[in-house]
C-alpha cells in the first residue's frame, strides 16, 4: 500500500482497488487479490453488516484504521510467504515484515 496527500486522489493502479477505511474514510489501495483472502473478507463481512449489501461508491470499511494496516500486513505477509518460499540450494535472510502506508495521513 502506498501513501498519499488527502487532496489528490491519483488513479488507481492496475490490479488494485481503492477502500475507504474508519470512520474518517481515509483511502486505501490494496492489490484486487486482498479480495479474496480470508482475513479481508472478514472485514467485507462487517462491512456488509453495517452498509449493507448494495452499498453505493467505494468499498468502505468500518474497521478502525490501526486494524486494517495490521489485517493488510499480515495479508501481505502471508501471500509472500506462500508465493516466495526460499529455494532449499540458496540461504536468504528472513525478510522484515511489510509495512502498510495509507493514501492519506
Amino acid at each position: 500500500m502506498c501513501g498519499d496527500n488527502q487532496y489528490h486522489h491519483p488513479r488507481v493502479p492496475r490490479g488494485c482497488v481503492a477502500v475507504l477505511v474508519g470512520e474518517k474514510e481515509k483511502r486505501f489501495v490494496i492489490p484486487i487479490t486482498y479480495l479474496n483472502h480470508p482475513r479481508f473478507m472478514i472485514l467485507l463481512k462487517e462491512a456488509e453488516e453495517v452498509y449493507g449489501f448494495r452499498h453505493k461508491g467505494n468499498i468502505a470499511l468500518p474497521c478502525d484504521v490501526d486494524e486494517f494496516v495490521i489485517v493488510g500486513g499480515l495479508i501481505e505477509q502471508e501471500i509472500r510467504s506462500t508465493t516466495c518460499a526460499p529455494r532449499h540450494h540458496q540461504y536468504r535472510q528472513p525478510s522484515p515484515p511489510p509495512v502498510s502506508q495509507p493514501l492519506l495521513s
